[in-house]
């Protein structure tokens, strides 16, 4: 009987030992899944290191890229894109004529796109001299009868067609319809009467005078841009009789000194079959009249140094 007690407590010693070890066994296992070469903690902090990396690359990509855009829309005058409603009259703008010789010029808002008449800027200067009349009486008298179309016409070669819907000579009607200048070669029609008898008749087959160049003239004077220290032509006719016996037959002008003016293109005397021809020359400036979907970018158009610049 004694002899089957003890035999009970040998075995159960030895499992208790057994498990002990076993125990140890795992334990040294599970230590080193966690801190051994390849164990878990291991393996943690070589993905932290990693992950550390990317995100370090990752900002260091981005910060590149974003000073190549910064770089790329400087250099482009990409900083901020003005919607046109923002220009107000008188605003300094820089627009391409697309013209070899002439390129880039300064212009400034005539009316801006709030106004009845569109979107429309003006050169700041002349842009190039336009010589009207002739050296005889009837080539003064065909160029005055056809100087707001010829006018109008020299200003049309200043219409960039990415940038520009229509082109007029200043001075001419500025009414528009469907993005074009519905009136600009407006005129009154002849023959002229005199206020004497010419060649046994009181009348000439000249046309007579218009008002046309009101309209800009007076914009022009608000926002003092009408002198520009140039003489430049209006596309405006203008007839006046000084006497009774001579009769002059003017285009209107903006004199540098003067200001508003009128020169001769040819002149009538009474009881005299001709009469002198005259060949004045002027500067011209277009009016242009812009599209509205254009990107606008620059300064605040306050100065020709901060002036807008048309994309």
């Amino acid at each position: 009987m004694n002899k089957q007690k003890s035999k009970q407590k040998g075995i159960t010693l030895i499992a208790l030992v057994v498990t002990i070890i076993i125990l140890i066994i795992l334990a040294g296992v599970s230590i080193n899944m966690v801190v051994g070469n390849n164990g878990i903690i291991t393996q943690a902090q070589r993905v932290a290191r990693e992950t550390a990396n990317v995100t370090i690359a990752s900002e260091e990509q981005m910060n590149a890229l974003v000073e190549e855009m910064n770089e790329y829309m400087s250099e482009n005058n990409m900083e901020t894109i003005i919607p046109v409603s923002k220009l107000e009259a008188g605003n300094y703008i820089k627009y391409d004529t697309g013209v070899e010789g002439v390129g880039v010029i300064t212009c400034r808002v005539l009316y801006p796109a709030n106004f009845q008449y569109g979107l429309q800027i003006i050169s700041d200067k002349s842009v190039e001299t336009i010589t009207l009349g002739g050296s005889t009486f009837e080539e003064g008298r065909i160029s005055y009868n056809n100087a707001i179309e010829t006018l109008n016409n020299a200003a049309e070669k200043y219409r960039n067609a990415e940038y520009a819907t229509d082109v007029r000579c200043v001075g001419s009607m500025p009414t528009v319809e469907n993005g074009v200048f519905i009136n600009k070669n407006s005129e009154t029609a002849g023959p002229t009467t005199l206020p004497f008898l010419f060649n046994g008749s009181t009348s000439i087959d000249c046309k007579g005078e218009d008002t046309n160049y009101t309209t800009d003239q007076e914009q022009m004077q608000d926002l003092e841009i009408l002198m520009t220290g140039q003489s430049y032509w209006l596309a405006s006719r203008n007839v006046h009789s000084n006497s009774s016996s001579i009769c002059y037959f003017n285009v209107r002008a903006v004199f540098s000194t003067t200001g508003l003016n009128a020169d001769c293109l040819c002149r009538v005397y009474t009881g005299e079959p001709s009469s002198i021809g005259l060949s004045p020359a002027y500067g011209l400036r277009p009016c242009i009249l812009l599209k509205t979907d254009i990107k606008l970018t620059g300064g605040d158009g306050k100065t020709e140094e901060t002036a807008y610049i048309i994309q």
